[in-house]
Protein backbone atom coordinates (compact mmCIF):
# COMPACT_ATOMS: atom_id res chain seq x y z
CA UNK A 1 0.00 0.00 0.00
CA UNK A 2 2.13 3.17 -1.21
CA UNK A 3 0.23 6.42 -1.54
CA UNK A 4 0.67 9.79 -3.12
CA UNK A 5 3.03 12.24 -1.16
CA UNK A 6 4.68 15.38 -2.64
CA UNK A 7 6.81 15.39 -5.49
CA UNK A 8 8.89 18.25 -3.14
CA UNK A 9 12.59 17.72 -2.32
CA UNK A 10 12.24 20.53 0.51
CA UNK A 11 9.14 18.77 2.15
CA UNK A 12 11.17 15.10 1.92
CA UNK A 13 14.04 16.49 3.46
CA UNK A 14 11.80 18.37 6.59
CA UNK A 15 10.44 14.84 6.45
CA UNK A 16 13.53 13.37 7.13
CA UNK A 17 14.97 16.25 9.61
CA UNK A 18 11.62 15.54 12.18
CA UNK A 19 11.63 12.35 11.42
CA UNK A 20 15.05 11.92 13.41
CA UNK A 21 14.93 14.74 15.48
CA UNK A 22 11.14 13.99 17.10
CA UNK A 23 10.12 10.22 16.00
CA UNK A 24 12.89 8.31 16.30
CA UNK A 25 12.79 8.77 20.34
CA UNK A 26 9.42 8.36 20.50
CA UNK A 27 9.44 4.28 20.32
CA UNK A 28 11.55 2.15 22.56
CA UNK A 29 13.73 0.25 20.64
CA UNK A 30 14.71 -3.01 22.55
CA UNK A 31 14.60 -5.51 19.82
CA UNK A 32 16.31 -6.27 16.20
CA UNK A 33 12.37 -6.84 15.61
CA UNK A 34 11.50 -2.94 16.03
CA UNK A 35 14.63 -1.84 14.92
CA UNK A 36 13.60 -3.20 11.27
CA UNK A 37 9.90 -1.91 12.41
CA UNK A 38 11.27 1.55 12.97
CA UNK A 39 13.06 1.69 9.80
CA UNK A 40 9.30 0.48 8.06
CA UNK A 41 7.43 3.59 9.75
CA UNK A 42 10.13 5.82 8.70
CA UNK A 43 9.51 4.16 5.06
CA UNK A 44 5.77 5.08 5.53
CA UNK A 45 6.23 8.20 7.08
CA UNK A 46 8.87 10.05 4.52
CA UNK A 47 7.92 7.81 1.61
CA UNK A 48 4.18 6.99 1.51
CA UNK A 49 5.00 3.65 1.69
CA UNK A 50 3.25 1.37 3.75
CA UNK A 51 4.01 -2.16 2.03
CA UNK A 52 7.26 -2.83 3.91
CA UNK A 53 5.57 -2.65 7.39
CA UNK A 54 2.40 -4.46 5.85
CA UNK A 55 4.23 -7.66 4.60
CA UNK A 56 7.26 -7.41 6.84
CA UNK A 57 7.50 -10.42 9.30
CA UNK A 58 4.56 -10.81 12.10
CA UNK A 59 5.79 -10.23 15.27
CA UNK A 60 3.78 -7.87 18.70
CA UNK A 61 5.73 -5.32 17.60
CA UNK A 62 4.45 -4.83 14.27
CA UNK A 63 1.19 -5.51 15.15
CA UNK A 64 1.10 -2.64 17.56
CA UNK A 65 3.02 -0.15 14.91
CA UNK A 66 0.08 -1.14 12.18
CA UNK A 67 -2.53 0.39 14.70
CA UNK A 68 -4.97 2.70 13.22
CA UNK A 69 -3.82 6.17 15.33
CA UNK A 70 -0.46 4.96 14.92
CA UNK A 71 -0.69 4.87 11.23
CA UNK A 72 -2.58 8.19 10.76
CA UNK A 73 -0.35 10.14 13.13
CA UNK A 74 2.63 8.99 11.02
CA UNK A 75 0.76 9.58 7.31
CA UNK A 76 2.33 11.83 5.33
CA UNK A 77 -1.44 12.54 2.71
CA UNK A 78 -1.53 16.30 2.56
CA UNK A 79 -4.90 16.27 0.29
CA UNK A 80 -8.00 16.00 2.58
CA UNK A 81 -10.18 13.67 0.40
CA UNK A 82 -7.32 11.22 -0.44
CA UNK A 83 -6.06 11.29 3.54
CA UNK A 84 -10.19 10.31 4.18
CA UNK A 85 -10.25 7.41 1.57
CA UNK A 86 -6.82 5.93 3.01
CA UNK A 87 -8.37 6.15 6.47
CA UNK A 88 -11.38 4.31 5.29
CA UNK A 89 -9.49 1.62 2.65
CA UNK A 90 -6.49 1.05 5.70
CA UNK A 91 -9.32 0.34 8.58
CA UNK A 92 -11.24 -1.89 6.34
CA UNK A 93 -7.54 -3.87 5.75
CA UNK A 94 -7.10 -3.81 9.67
CA UNK A 95 -10.61 -5.35 9.86
CA UNK A 96 -9.53 -8.19 7.48
CA UNK A 97 -6.42 -9.10 9.05
CA UNK A 98 -8.51 -9.10 12.40
CA UNK A 99 -6.05 -6.53 13.94
CA UNK A 100 -6.03 -3.51 16.05
CA UNK A 101 -10.25 -2.71 16.58
CA UNK A 102 -10.85 -6.20 15.21
CA UNK A 103 -9.03 -8.42 17.58
CA UNK A 104 -10.43 -10.60 19.74
CA UNK A 105 -10.50 -8.03 22.18
CA UNK A 106 -13.76 -5.75 21.60
CA UNK A 107 -14.61 -4.76 25.07
CA UNK A 108 -14.73 -0.49 24.75
CA UNK A 109 -13.51 -0.07 21.22
CA UNK A 110 -15.66 2.81 21.11
CA UNK A 111 -13.82 4.68 23.94
CA UNK A 112 -10.11 3.19 22.71
CA UNK A 113 -11.04 4.51 19.27
CA UNK A 114 -13.11 8.38 19.89
CA UNK A 115 -10.63 9.45 22.82
CA UNK A 116 -7.43 9.04 21.18
CA UNK A 117 -8.47 10.48 17.55
CA UNK A 118 -10.01 13.55 19.24
CA UNK A 119 -7.48 14.06 21.05
CA UNK A 120 -5.18 14.07 18.52
CA UNK A 121 -6.70 15.86 16.10
CA UNK A 122 -6.94 18.69 18.88
CA UNK A 123 -3.04 18.81 18.96
CA UNK A 124 -0.84 20.29 16.51
CA UNK A 125 -0.65 19.33 13.03
CA UNK A 126 2.59 19.71 12.40
CA UNK A 127 2.99 15.63 10.70
CA UNK A 128 -0.06 16.85 8.96
CA UNK A 129 -1.69 20.00 7.62
CA UNK A 130 -4.30 22.56 8.90
CA UNK A 131 -6.81 21.37 6.41
CA UNK A 132 -6.75 17.77 7.01
CA UNK A 133 -6.65 18.67 10.93
CA UNK A 134 -9.43 20.56 10.94
CA UNK A 135 -11.79 18.51 8.34
CA UNK A 136 -10.92 15.45 11.28
CA UNK A 137 -11.43 17.25 14.42
CA UNK A 138 -14.85 17.86 12.93
CA UNK A 139 -15.95 14.77 12.75
CA UNK A 140 -14.74 14.21 16.66
CA UNK A 141 -16.76 17.03 18.00
CA UNK A 142 -19.57 16.39 20.35
CA UNK A 143 -23.33 17.25 19.42
CA UNK A 144 -25.10 19.29 22.27
CA UNK A 145 -25.99 15.48 23.85
CA UNK A 146 -22.72 15.06 24.44
CA UNK A 147 -22.47 12.46 22.09
CA UNK A 148 -19.47 11.78 19.69
CA UNK A 149 -20.39 9.99 16.45
CA UNK A 150 -17.99 9.15 13.99
CA UNK A 151 -19.59 10.17 10.71
CA UNK A 152 -18.94 7.20 8.10
CA UNK A 153 -18.68 3.06 8.80
CA UNK A 154 -15.22 1.49 8.79
CA UNK A 155 -14.15 -1.91 8.82
CA UNK A 156 -15.70 -5.05 7.28
CA UNK A 157 -18.11 -4.84 10.01
CA UNK A 158 -19.06 -1.40 8.95
CA UNK A 159 -18.74 -0.33 12.43
CA UNK A 160 -19.93 3.38 13.02
CA UNK A 161 -17.60 4.55 16.16
CA UNK A 162 -19.78 6.75 19.24
CA UNK A 163 -18.91 7.59 22.50
CA UNK A 164 -20.83 10.27 24.80
CA UNK A 165 -17.96 12.38 26.23
CA UNK A 166 -18.59 15.34 29.56
CA UNK A 167 -19.06 17.89 27.84
CA UNK A 168 -17.45 20.30 30.13
CA UNK A 169 -14.37 18.35 30.13
CA UNK A 170 -13.92 18.59 26.21
CA UNK A 171 -15.23 22.29 26.65
CA UNK A 172 -12.13 22.60 28.65
CA UNK A 173 -9.88 20.63 26.26
CA UNK A 174 -10.70 22.88 23.92
CA UNK A 175 -9.53 25.81 25.65
CA UNK A 176 -6.23 24.44 26.49
CA UNK A 177 -5.38 24.47 23.18
CA UNK A 178 -6.69 27.51 22.28
CA UNK A 179 -4.73 28.83 24.77
CA UNK A 180 -1.57 27.51 22.89
CA UNK A 181 -2.64 29.44 19.82
CA UNK A 182 -3.85 32.73 20.44
CA UNK A 183 -0.88 33.23 23.53
CA UNK A 184 1.95 30.71 22.76
CA UNK A 185 4.94 30.63 20.57
CA UNK A 186 5.07 31.35 16.75
CA UNK A 187 4.93 27.61 16.49
CA UNK A 188 1.89 26.80 18.65
CA UNK A 189 0.47 29.72 16.46
CA UNK A 190 0.63 28.03 13.17
CA UNK A 191 0.14 24.48 14.31
CA UNK A 192 -3.08 24.82 16.53
CA UNK A 193 -4.74 27.29 14.15
CA UNK A 194 -7.14 24.41 12.91
CA UNK A 195 -8.58 24.36 16.83
CA UNK A 196 -10.58 27.32 16.93
CA UNK A 197 -13.41 25.22 14.79
CA UNK A 198 -14.15 23.91 18.25
CA UNK A 199 -14.93 27.11 19.87
CA UNK A 200 -18.50 26.70 20.27
CA UNK A 201 -17.91 23.92 22.22
CA UNK A 202 -16.45 26.01 25.16
CA UNK A 203 -19.69 27.14 26.19
CA UNK A 204 -20.01 24.27 28.24
CA UNK A 205 -17.01 25.38 30.18
CA UNK A 206 -20.15 26.13 32.44
CA UNK A 207 -20.95 23.28 33.89
CA UNK A 208 -16.80 22.32 34.85
CA UNK A 209 -16.62 21.15 38.61
CA UNK A 210 -16.62 24.53 40.32
CA UNK A 211 -13.44 23.91 42.55
CA UNK A 212 -11.11 24.34 39.45
CA UNK A 213 -12.16 28.10 39.82
CA UNK A 214 -11.19 27.84 43.50
CA UNK A 215 -9.06 30.69 44.73
CA UNK A 216 -7.17 28.23 46.65
CA UNK A 217 -4.91 25.78 44.61
CA UNK A 218 -5.85 22.36 45.34
CA UNK A 219 -2.73 20.17 45.22
CA UNK A 220 -2.94 16.08 46.99
CA UNK A 221 -2.64 17.27 50.36
CA UNK A 222 -5.65 19.42 50.31
CA UNK A 223 -8.30 19.10 52.45
CA UNK A 224 -10.93 20.42 50.02
CA UNK A 225 -13.10 17.52 49.19
CA UNK A 226 -13.76 17.06 45.37
CA UNK A 227 -14.59 13.31 44.51
CA UNK A 228 -14.83 12.00 41.97
CA UNK A 229 -11.96 14.41 40.76
CA UNK A 230 -8.65 13.43 41.47
CA UNK A 231 -7.54 16.53 43.37
CA UNK A 232 -3.70 16.18 40.49
CA UNK A 233 -6.14 16.20 37.77
CA UNK A 234 -8.01 19.83 39.33
CA UNK A 235 -4.77 21.40 40.33
CA UNK A 236 -3.43 21.06 37.03
CA UNK A 237 -6.37 22.20 35.73
CA UNK A 238 -6.90 25.24 37.96
CA UNK A 239 -3.50 26.55 36.81
CA UNK A 240 -4.31 25.90 32.70
CA UNK A 241 -7.26 27.69 33.53
CA UNK A 242 -6.15 31.00 35.62
CA UNK A 243 -3.18 31.31 32.67
CA UNK A 244 -5.61 31.58 30.25
CA UNK A 245 -8.74 33.81 31.98
CA UNK A 246 -5.78 36.21 33.27
CA UNK A 247 -4.93 36.34 28.84
CA UNK A 248 -7.97 36.91 28.17
CA UNK A 249 -8.23 39.99 31.00
CA UNK A 250 -4.78 41.59 29.41
CA UNK A 251 -2.51 40.33 32.12
CA UNK A 252 0.85 38.20 31.37
CA UNK A 253 1.52 34.72 33.07
CA UNK A 254 5.06 35.83 34.02
CA UNK A 255 6.01 39.48 34.86
CA UNK A 256 8.64 39.40 32.17
CA UNK A 257 7.25 38.78 29.59
CA UNK A 258 4.74 41.09 27.67
CA UNK A 259 1.59 39.82 26.50
CA UNK A 260 0.92 38.93 22.94
CA UNK A 261 -1.77 37.81 21.11
CA UNK A 262 -1.84 36.16 17.70
CA UNK A 263 -5.54 36.61 17.07
CA UNK A 264 -7.01 39.23 18.22
CA UNK A 265 -10.80 38.55 16.33
CA UNK A 266 -10.39 34.83 17.42
CA UNK A 267 -9.58 36.26 21.33
CA UNK A 268 -12.48 39.16 20.95
CA UNK A 269 -15.06 35.59 19.95
CA UNK A 270 -13.70 33.73 22.82
CA UNK A 271 -14.14 36.61 25.63
CA UNK A 272 -17.24 37.41 24.61
CA UNK A 273 -18.52 33.56 24.43
CA UNK A 274 -17.52 33.43 28.50
CA UNK A 275 -18.89 36.90 29.01
CA UNK A 276 -22.21 35.67 27.99
CA UNK A 277 -22.20 32.48 30.26
CA UNK A 278 -23.80 32.14 33.51
CA UNK A 279 -21.00 30.42 34.85
CA UNK A 280 -20.08 29.63 38.78
CA UNK A 281 -19.92 32.09 41.04
CA UNK A 282 -16.40 31.00 41.76
CA UNK A 283 -15.67 32.09 38.20
CA UNK A 284 -16.41 35.10 39.13
CA UNK A 285 -14.65 35.05 42.39
CA UNK A 286 -11.33 34.25 40.13
CA UNK A 287 -11.78 36.87 37.82
CA UNK A 288 -11.67 39.48 40.61
CA UNK A 289 -8.56 37.39 42.17
CA UNK A 290 -6.94 37.37 39.15
CA UNK A 291 -7.67 41.57 38.86
CA UNK A 292 -6.22 41.73 42.85
CA UNK A 293 -3.25 39.55 41.69
CA UNK A 294 -1.79 40.84 38.22
CA UNK A 295 1.25 39.60 39.15
CA UNK A 296 1.36 35.85 40.28
CA UNK A 297 -2.23 35.46 39.82
CA UNK A 298 -1.51 31.41 38.93
CA UNK A 299 0.28 30.35 41.88
CA UNK A 300 -0.66 32.65 44.38
CA UNK A 301 -2.95 30.90 46.27
CA UNK A 302 -5.76 32.23 49.08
Amino acid sequence: MKVSIPNNKEWKEQREKRWEEVWVDSYWVDSKEMEVVLEHLKAWYVNGDLKPLMTGPDNIEKQEALSLISIMDLCPIVEVDEYVQFFKDYAFWLSEQKLDYWGLNKNERNNRFIDPFLNRYLNDHEDSNKEIYKHMLKMFLPDENGVITFPFEIGSDLWKPQLKVALCDCAFDILNKLKRYLYGSERNYKFYSHVSIALPIVRYLKDLDPEYFNTKLIDEDSEIAIPPLPRKVVGVGQEVLREILGNLHGYSNSPEEELHCNDIELEKELRTLLDSLSMPEKYYSLIEFIEKHPNNYVEHSE
